[in-house]
């Protein structure tokens, strides 16, 4: 089970089966994202205004960057359960 509250959210923490877990803040960010809205495609437009808010701070390869955050998280989270819709986004699935 993954959680995060807002304190944790500015610690760049998340808790994983009852463990706090430190994560890169865009990682965090990804992250919360995802829990703010389970069970439904997030688009990747809505990762890219969430994780980078001011266009000229984004990285030149943005989506390649989201892509790698997700498999960053996903070395440490085996057991969750993040979809990838090809050109459409991401599905995180709560259970």
């Amino acid at each position: 089970m993954l959680s995060m509250t807002y304190p944790q959210l500015l610690r760049n923490e998340v808790t994983y089966y009852g463990e706090a877990i430190t994560f890169p803040h865009h990682q965090a960010l990804f992250l919360s994202l995802l829990l703010l809205r389970p069970n439904e495609v997030i688009p990747y437009s809505d990762f890219i205004e969430y994780i980078w808010p001011d266009p000229d701070l984004e990285p030149m390869y943005v989506l390649n960057m989201i892509q790698l955050y997700k498999i960053r998280i996903l070395r440490r989270l085996p057991l969750l359960s993040i979809h990838t819709y090809i050109r459409r986004g991401y599905f995180y699935h709560r259970r």
